[in-house]
């Protein structure tokens, strides 16, 4: 990650904004207010997050994983029957959606919650290998990209390294 982001040239925001919706990273994330939420929002994710560490969760999703964005298995306490997925965010504590698969077109399913038991596993919905048909070009663009928040005005896309 690090000779990675070692690179001296400008990045370009439209390949790094191609790249995050090409490989599928707005189903699930919200970025300057578009996009799926079943993932952390990530037009801030610079403020805590250096660009190897934005990189390396990128590559290793699982590594370090907020427990609200886990996977989760949703067991109804009166059938016992145990539902898995992800879970996505509502406004009203009292009702749980859960989608199997946030990159496919599925309706969530709707449970009570006081009819349920949540079980957070330690996996990212984040599918690994992302990256892998990406060049390094596109995946500095894509970090970068998300280190200016969808900003094509940030310093990052008008510097070279050199001139900082």
């Amino acid at each position: 990650a690090e000779q990675l982001l070692a690179s001296n040239e400008p990045r370009s925001f439209d390949r790094g904004r191609a790249a995050f919706y090409s490989r599928a990273c707005i189903s699930c994330h919200m970025i300057e207010g578009k996009g799926g939420r079943v993932g952390p929002e990530l037009s801030k994710i610079a403020e805590n997050q250096k660009p190897t560490e934005i990189l390396r969760s990128i590559m290793y999703p699982s590594e370090k994983i907020d427990p609200k964005f886990a996977k989760a298995e949703v067991e109804h306490l009166e059938s016992g029957k145990i539902h898995a997925g992800v879970l996505v965010p509502q406004d009203d504590p009292e009702i749980i959606y859960l989608v199997e698969d946030p990159l496919a077109e599925c309706e969530p399913q709707i449970f009570q919650r006081s009819e349920v038991e949540i079980i957070p596993l330690k996996i990212s919905p984040m599918p690994e290998g992302l990256l892998r048909r990406s060049s390094p070009t596109e995946v500095l663009d894509l970090v970068a990209y998300l280190v200016s928040g969808g900003n094509p005005a940030h310093q990052i896309f008008t510097t070279a390294k050199s001139d900082r």
